[in-house]
C-alpha cells in the first residue's frame, strides 16, 4: 500500500526503513499536539465569540463531528468490525484528529472517516496474512511489513495520501457552498440572507451542512 500509494519511493528501496521511522516518529508527535491542544481547549472557560488561532473551525468542533461520524461508522461488508470495537475507535479518532490538527486550512470534513475505515481494514488484515512471514534480516522489504505496534502510524500515512488525492473536492465543494451562501443569497433572497447572518459562534449555520 504504501508502495502503491506513493508514501515510499519504488527506485528507493534502500530508503525505505530509514523513511518509514521518520514518518512513524512524525505522526507521534503529530498526535501528541493534537491532543495536548484539544486538551487544552477543551479546559478553557466556554467563549463563543473567541476564534481560535487555528481557523474558524476549533479543534474541539473537529473532535465533536468525529466522534458523531465514527460512532455511525459501519462499512459495507464490515459488519460491526468498527464500532464494537473501542480501541479501533480511539485509533482512528486519534488519527482524523492529529490530520485536523496539522492541517487547519481545511480541518475535518464530515466523511472523512470513511476514507480512513478501508485503510484501518485493509491494515489489519496485512499484517494478520504476513505476521508469519519471514523475510532475511537486510530485506528492504521488512521496512514494508505490517506492524502490529505502529499500524496506527502507518494507517495515518496511507490516509493522508488519499485526503491529499481528494482534497480538491473538499475544497471546491466549500468553497462552492460558501459563495453561494455567502454572495448569491443575499441577490436572490436578501431576507434569509440576513436572517442566516443574524447567527455567531457555535450557532452559525455552515453552508456545506445543508448543500
Amino acid at each position: 500500500w504504501r508502495l502503491f500509494l506513493g508514501i515510499v519511493p519504488s527506485h528507493k528501496p534502500q530508503e525505505w526503513f530509514r523513511l518509514v521511522k521518520s514518518q512513524r516518529d512524525a505522526y507521534a508527535k503529530m498526535k501528541e499536539d493534537a491532543l495536548r491542544h484539544l486538551e487544552e481547549v477543551m479546559s478553557e472557560p466556554i467563549n463563543d465569540d473567541e476564534e481560535d488561532l487555528h481557523g474558524t473551525e476549533t479543534i474541539e468542533d473537529a473532535a465533536d463531528q468525529i466522534r458523531r461520524d465514527l460512532e455511525r461508522c459501519y462499512p459495507e461488508g464490515a459488519g460491526d468490525y468498527f464500532a464494537a470495537n473501542p480501541t479501533r475507535q480511539k485509533m482512528m479518532f486519534d488519527i482524523l484528529l492529529a490530520w485536523a490538527h496539522s492541517h487547519p486550512d481545511l480541518s475535518y470534513r464530515q466523511g472523512m472517516h470513511e476514507l480512513l475505515a478501508p485503510v484501518v481494514w485493509a491494515m489489519t488484515k496485512s499484517f494478520e496474512a504476513t505476521a508469519l512471514t519471514q523475510l532475511s534480516p537486510g530485506n528492504p522489504l521488512n521496512a514494508l511489513k505490517v506492524d502490529s505496534v505502529f499500524l496506527e502510524h502507518d494507517s495515518y500515512w496511507l490516509f493522508a495520501a488519499l485526503v491529499d488525492m481528494v482534497e480538491p473536492l473538499y475544497r471546491s465543494g466549500v468553497d462552492t457552498c460558501e459563495r453561494v451562501q455567502g454572495h448569491l443569497l443575499s441577490i436572490a433572497d436578501p431576507e434569509l440572507d440576513s436572517h442566516l447572518s443574524s447567527f455567531s459562534g457555535k450557532d452559525v449555520v455552515l453552508p456545506q451542512i445543508y448543500m
